[in-house]
């Protein structure tokens, strides 16, 4: 991290933190703090090491465990925290390693000071659970595998008990597959998705209209190939 930055970081203790990007982290400290060492000693730039703590229940952070994830390094235990995730600033100090430890945890959904931030990001990527965010995420940024395993693993934690939710998610599998080229396999997950939802008694169904108009788009792609 740039020295300027760092200082801005050390002279805001109390305050808030955003990331604009996807913040890859790690479980095991011995992990984390090897990528850490790396930087150590580099002119014009501070050896930081970032330790976070999440309380679950809050929903302003959302993260996903990557355990599950083919494309990961294994024994990284990697925790994806989502775009634009934003924490609070609790404490800066250096270790015997002469690497800065900076001390975060998650805000809670009452805080005034982001309320802005976070209908913000919200109404870009839409509501859900953590894991959905994500995906859709993944889905804007065209990394499609990284999509699909995030939806794999909502899959794996669905039953068809919740046919809402199941229908939804396999619409969305649907939309990968058509962002892929892939459009008979899109077809048949989007006519799947529409069965369940047509069948459930909710007068404002906003995931059948999402599907209709995912199958419109589909259909377009279809009769100009």
């Amino acid at each position: 991290m740039l020295n300027e930055e760092f200082e801005t970081i050390r002279n805001s203790i109390g305050g808030l933190l955003a990331f604009n990007s996807f913040l890859s982290t790690s479980e095991d400290m011995n992990v984390a703090m090897k990528f850490a060492q790396k930087s150590a000693g580099r002119e014009g730039k501070a050896s930081v090491l970032f330790e976070i703590e999440v309380d679950p229940a809050l929903t302003l952070t959302p993260y996903a465990s990557l355990d599950n994830v083919i494309t990961c390094q294994p024994k990284e235990k990697e925790i994806l925290f989502s775009m634009d995730t934003v924490f609070r600033i609790y404490e800066v100090k250096e270790d015997n390693d002469h690497i800065w430890k900076i001390k975060l945890k998650s805000v809670s959904d009452k805080d005034l000071a982001i309320t802005r931030l976070t209908e913000q990001i919200r109404s870009e990527i839409g509501e859900g659970s953590p894991i959905d965010r994500l995906g859709r995420l993944m889905i804007k940024l065209d990394e499609f595998e990284k999509a699909e395993a995030f939806y794999q693993i909502l899959a794996e934690s669905t039953t068809t008990d919740d046919k809402k939710k199941y229908a939804w998610i396999r619409n969305q599998f649907g939309y990968i597959r058509y962002k892929q080229g892939r459009y008979k396999d899109a077809l048949s997950l989007y006519q799947e998705a529409m069965q369940i939802q047509e069948k459930l008694n909710d007068g404002r169904n906003l995931d059948l209209a999402t599907t209709y108009n995912n199958m419109g788009l589909l259909y377009t792609e279809l009769n100009d190939t």
